[in-house]
């Protein structure tokens, strides 16, 4: 329930401003991969320390955050709008992530997968819009799951196992969430070096597998959730509507 209200969270600021959904998401998302790490058995000293880590370094990557829009609103005269404008329909979009973040957890928890922030987050992440933009989201992840990952492999294959490689292939795949304009480009290099730390670290066995299933479930998730909530609130409208 608290994984729901915060995928439902993350897309209702949207309402304050459409910029505000990548704030959600950076929340979200750590929020999500520490409580499954802590499900899979790390203690919870071990969460704790990773949170500390992320909440002392968050300053610094607030300061670069904030060099850079300071440096873009120079370029742009101050003229565009801090977070964007208000999300007109945030409400439909923030229910079916709701909706989609509770059903991949629900399976997550009755089949143990491993790897489930995967599929949490991949069901919230197709939810941007319609069934139609959110089915052409899921393209995107599925390609770039399924080439990103076995390149990682090979690639791991013919590397020796190393720890600043693991580290660097870490770093990268956290870069590649900022680095790319093109999506697909961006989550197949993501898959890449996630793949490739993971053959770092020689546990790249059933890492393929795990990835490229969990994102197309999470995926299915998310446009079930899209599809249910355009049903309903197509009823709601029509019975609102009063008699011609």
């Amino acid at each position: 329930m608290l994984t729901a209200l915060a995928g439902f969270l993350a897309v209702a600021v949207t309402r304050q401003g459409e910029g505000f959904r990548t704030l959600g998401n950076w929340v979200f998302i750590p929020a999500v991969y520490l409580a499954c790490e802590v499900r899979e058995g790390a203690s919870a000293a071990d969460a704790l320390r990773h949170a500390g880590i992320i909440l002392l370094s968050s300053p610094i990557a607030l300061a670069l955050v904030c060099a850079i829009r300071i440096y873009d609103r120079r370029r742009e005269d101050g003229d565009a709008a801090p977070f964007g404008p208000p999300a007109a329909e945030w409400l439909l979009p923030a229910s079916a992530t709701a909706m989609a973040v509770f059903a991949a957890a629900a399976l997550v928890e009755m089949l143990d997968l491993a790897q489930g922030q995967w599929v949490m987050w991949s069901a919230a992440s197709v939810i941007v819009g319609d069934l139609s933009a959110s089915t052409g989201k899921l393209k995107q992840r599925a390609v770039g799951a399924l080439v990103g990952v076995p390149l990682g492999l090979l690639a791991g294959i013919a590397l020796p196992q190393s720890r600043i490689g693991y580290a660097l292939a870490v770093l990268a795949a956290t870069l590649t969430l900022i680095s790319f304009s093109r999506y697909v480009v961006g989550f197949g290099l993501r898959c890449f070096f996630i793949a490739l730390a993971a053959s770092f670290a020689g546990g790249a066995s059933g890492i393929a597998e795990e990835r490229i299933a969990n994102v197309l479930i999470g995926g299915a998730f998310g446009l079930v959730a899209v599809a249910l909530t355009d049903i309903v609130w197509l009823r709601i409208v029509r019975k609102a509507r009063p008699p011609i």
